[in-house]
């Protein structure tokens, strides 16, 4: 994309391409974060390790988040389920 930038404008190009791929690598990171923390097969995530559905201990979310520099991932249970 840098052949779209007016010459004046390419090192603000760059920059943003850098930040692009940055901002890219951070959420691919938290997928595979939150994939490797889900121990179950469901749908088109499946784990040769945890062939089986795991209904009564994945009945919430995986909520990743980026702390500092930190990628941390939690388990959320839904209202009204057990953790």
């Amino acid at each position: 994309l840098l052949h779209l930038c007016d010459r004046r404008q390419r090192p603000m190009c760059i920059r943003a391409r850098a930040w692009e791929a940055t901002n890219l690598y951070t959420v691919a990171s938290a997928i595979v974060a939150a994939a490797r923390r889900r121990e179950e097969t469901r749908g088109s995530h499946w784990r040769e390790d945890f062939p089986e559905r795991a209904d009564g201990a994945w009945q919430g979310h995986l909520v990743t988040r980026l702390v500092g520099n930190t990628l941390t991932t939690t388990y959320e249970p839904l209202e009204g389920q057990r953790s």
